[in-house]
């Protein structure tokens, strides 16, 4: 491993004296030249960023006739003798070719969603803060020493959740919302990847994956089991038809909307052959509106989806037979599910700072677990990253004296985190 970490940064070095030798920097037509002449590991590295980074799919290549159909193609160089230039081989690098990472990611999500809140974290950190208290301080400086309360404070708190808690109980008041939610990854798993070369099997990148609770909760000594992860659900929904747009308060306008995979594209009818514009519905919640009377006669039957950074945009449909049908393929596309599918919820084991804690039951094996429900709405933004990392530190936590995390559940008001029951 160390020899492999010297020769990594001998290359690293070696890449960056052929590059820019004495220069502290080069212009285009030096990155142009370097990469056909010399090394190609620069332009690969970036194409091999842009293809695991971006939300691009297979309706790309669907599109990708369409648009040329109406941009064109460039053919200004033809039969004009231009030579066409090429690429030189990537040379200069082994350990992190960028040829070896296409291979090896294939299939594999290079920059897990599970680590970006972490990634972020230390690097959004302030570099003082770990010289302040010493060196050999593990404080964080981030955190206010006076927002600790004492015991007495505490037990205080508590008693008076307690209280409240009871007080819910008497009222009926202690019921979660029974809407649906999407159901997230609860584990990052090492990666296995194959080896072309050899043809053995050796550890991947870390990723996000959907572990089985019935594994757990069985007991299952399997590793077949154990290492269960959902597989990726191959059938494309595809659907489409006329919604509604409000442009002003008392103006609407009709477009018509198609629905492939995880990609919403907009028309300006349906005879229209190019799209105007493309939603991506990765991390998107849908939430249902009430209905709304335009005048006497027309009844307005809306949707929301809720993009990242708590971005709402509403639907109209003009029958609501219509509405369900769209909610529910997107539903299905974003990967919604019901938590009442899975678990049977019981009574109410105690009272947080966010939500409640209930009592439930596994379907499938029956076992007991408990099912934090934390409210959205009163959380902040920050207390919603806190909470986040939170989860990922409990997806990387696998050991027997670790509380296990379960599932996770998410919709646009609630977070439930399933947990095992002591």
């Amino acid at each position: 491993m160390f020899l492999d970490r010297v020769q990594t940064q001998q290359e690293i070095s070696h890449l960056i004296t052929s590059v820019f030798d004495q220069k502290k920097r080069i212009n285009y037509e030096d990155y142009v030249k370097i990469n056909q002449e010399v090394s190609s590991e620069m332009f690969l590295s970036i194409l091999t960023l842009l293809q695991t980074s971006l939300p691009c799919s297979e309706n790309y290549y669907r599109y990708k006739s369409n648009y040329e159909k109406y941009v064109g193609n460039d053919d200004k160089g033809a039969g004009t003798g231009d030579v066409i230039k090429s690429i030189a081989s990537p040379r200069l690098m082994s350990k992190l070719s960028p040829v070896n990472t296409l291979i090896k990611n294939q299939g594999i999500n290079v920059n897990p969603l599970s680590q970006q809140g972490l990634l972020k974290y230390a690097m959004n950190k302030d570099p003082k803060a770990d010289t302040k208290g010493g060196s050999d301080s593990d404080s964080d400086n981030d955190q206010d020493i006076s927002k600790f309360g004492s015991k007495k404070q505490q037990a205080a708190e508590k008693a008076a959740r307690e209280k409240e808690l009871e007080e819910l109980k008497r009222q009926g008041l202690d019921k979660i919302d029974e809407s649906s939610a999407i159901r997230l990854p609860n584990r990052i798993s090492k990666g296995v990847v194959i080896d072309p070369s050899t043809g053995t099997a050796k550890q991947g990148n870390d990723r996000d994956v959907m572990m089985s609770p019935s594994s757990f909760l069985q007991g299952a000594a399997s590793p077949r089991l154990n290492s269960f992860m959902s597989g990726k659900d191959e059938n494309c929904i595809q659907y489409e038809g006329e919604m509604i747009r409000k442009a002003t308060e008392t103006k609407l306008k009709k477009y018509w909307y198609c629905l492939l995979g995880k990609e919403l594209y907009v028309y300006k009818n349906q005879q229209e052959e190019k799209h105007k514009g493309m939603h991506n519905l990765v991390g998107v919640f849908i939430k249902d509106e009430p209905e709304e009377h335009l005048d006497a006669t027309t009844i307005l039957h809306p949707f929301s989806l809720v993009f990242p950074g708590n971005k709402p945009r509403t639907y109209y449909l003009l029958n609501k037979e219509d509405k369900e049908k769209w909610i529910n393929h997107i539903k299905k596309v974003i990967g919604y599910s019901n938590l009442f599918d899975y678990y049977d919820i019981k009574e109410t084991l105690g009272k947080g700072k966010f939500g409640l804690v209930k009592e439930a039951i596994h379907k499938k094996t029956g076992k007991r677990v408990a099912v934090k429900v934390m409210s959205k709405k009163e959380m902040s933004i920050q207390d919603v990253e806190l909470q986040r990392r939170e989860i990922e530190i409990l997806k990387m936590c696998q050991h027997p004296y670790i509380i296990r995390l379960l599932d996770i559940f998410e919709n646009q008001d609630y977070i439930y985190i399933v947990m095992e029951s002591l």
